[in-house]
């Protein structure tokens, strides 16, 4: 059940971040909204996670649920050379189509070739979870949510793992520091 959901919501979820100023490069706040709106729709647990993607280390956020790696942002990396041009030309279901023809999946089990491109580095809290309204519509949400003070805490910089502690903080602790990678991508490197 939850699969399909996802796959229902994603072309209003694309049509909304592609107009966030940061986009291609929303993935925690895309990740932020998308587990909060999960869990809150099936009851079930969604996982934000933080870490990186392919072999630069290129700081990526997900979420994860069961052994199900979701990731509706992945396909950001495949035209980041193209940016807002790109992605605004385009609509929500353009967009999906884009990123099933380029990932051909939004959900990669254990066994996918993807999964062994992605490295964990912390869990952290959702951060628009409360806002949520039971049986809201997604566009709804998203729109709430966006314009939230929670909104700059989703940010990767900011955000907080259960015990309170910020990524950069958890990451730093971990012997790695944060660099740009081709001029405009956050990467994670040891320091």
């Amino acid at each position: 059940m939850w699969k399909e959901l996802l796959h229902s919501i994603a072309p209003g979820h694309y049509e909304h971040i592609k107009n966030d100023p940061g986009f291609p490069g929303v993935c925690c706040v895309s990740s932020h909204v998308l587990a909060s709106y999960m869990r809150e729709a099936t009851g079930e647990k969604f996982q934000i996670v933080y870490g990186t993607f392919g072999a630069n280390q290129l700081l990526h956020c997900w979420v994860e649920h069961g052994e199900g790696l979701i990731d509706l942002t992945l396909f950001q990396f495949f035209a980041y050379k193209q940016r807002k041009t790109f992605y605004t030309a385009r609509n929500g279901v353009e967009l999906l189509h884009y990123a099933l023809e380029h990932q051909d999946s939004l959900v990669f089990e254990p066994d996918h070739p993807y999964r062994t491109l992605y490295r964990r580095f912390a869990e952290v809290e959702e951060e628009f979870g409360h806002l949520l309204v039971k049986g809201e519509a997604y566009a709804d949400f998203l729109k709430r949510a966006y314009a939230s003070k929670e909104y700059e805490h989703a940010a990767w910089a900011k955000s907080k793992s259960g015990n309170s502690t910020t990524f950069a903080d958890i990451v730093d602790g971990m012997g790695y520091r944060f660099t740009k990678r081709f001029f405009t991508k956050w990467a994670i490197v040891p320091k």
